[in-house]
């Protein structure tokens, strides 16, 4: 059964080893966030996590089940020049009982024979693992380009399926908010970028999920805000559960918006 939820960013600069370069004190409070989340989520004795990026290898129309045949996965940063990396098991079982329930649901639903963890992946499953006493298992997920309602009816389902489940289940959305925030921001600058930040920062600590669902797609590309998919996915996963929002952190100290939940 799904256990907790958890929104990350994945700023590479989060890294120790990239971060102490410079970067890292700049979103502590990020940080501390994504530490004491990672705490709580450990007190549940996850037996596989279910993550979400906006940095996999997208399919247009299908969100993607990575279902590697080696049953294993690995994530590494050296993009960034270091030699921090994830290695982790994946749980090959789940994935498929995922697969099968979205094909007869109809759902556009791709399984790829893939072990890489990009780095949206990586960071969040880089502190989750340093948090847990024990290992887990891990199923990847990658968000398709379809609607924020279609990802949440994606989410409803992994719902239904976690409910079948004994084991433990964490789902984690690995994303961001807008990357215009600032003048000094990687995507360059959007005045109204920090108001959209704001509206699903409102939305998420009021449970409004249908006000959610309806944040224009098209102010998403014009603040660079792709994140929305996964957390529409994760809202539809609490489905037909107990599973509230606990904490939830902003920050946006380098133009890019950095949100952090916990749902327990």
């Amino acid at each position: 059964m799904l256990t907790s939820a958890f929104i990350c960013p994945h700023a590479p600069v989060m890294i120790p080893s990239i971060g102490e370069k410079g970067g890292l004190q700049g979103m502590s409070q990020t940080i501390n966030s994504v530490l004491s989340s990672c705490i709580e989520i450990a007190a549940t004795e996850p037996d596989t996590v279910v993550i979400m990026s906006q940095r996999a290898y997208i399919l247009p129309d299908s969100i993607s089940v990575q279902v590697p045949s080696e049953e294993e996965f690995f994530g590494s940063m050296a993009e960034f020049g270091e030699e921090d990396c994830v290695l982790a098991s994946s749980n090959n079982d789940l994935a498929t009982r995922i697969l099968n329930t979205a094909h007869n649901e109809n759902l556009k639903v791709m399984g790829q024979d893939n072990n890489a963890l990009d780095y949206g992946m990586l960071i969040p499953l880089y502190y989750l693992q340093r948090a847990c006493e024990r290992k887990f298992k891990v199923v990847a997920l990658a968000m398709s380009l379809e609607s924020k309602q279609k990802h949440f009816e994606f989410g409803k389902l992994l719902s239904q399926v976690f409910q079948e489940c004994k084991e433990n289940i964490v789902f984690i959305a690995a994303s961001e908010l807008s990357h215009t925030v600032t003048k000094d921001a990687p995507q360059g600058y959007e005045p109204d970028a920090k108001n959209f930040d704001a509206h699903a920062v409102k939305y998420l600590k009021g449970d409004m999920v249908e006000n959610f669902l309806l944040m224009d797609s098209f102010d998403e590309d014009e603040f660079f805000c792709h994140g929305l998919r996964p957390i529409s996915t994760l809202l539809g996963a609490l489905t037909d559960t107990a599973i509230r929002l606990k904490d939830i952190s902003y920050e946006a100290p380098y133009g890019v918006g950095y949100l952090t939940a916990l749902y327990k």
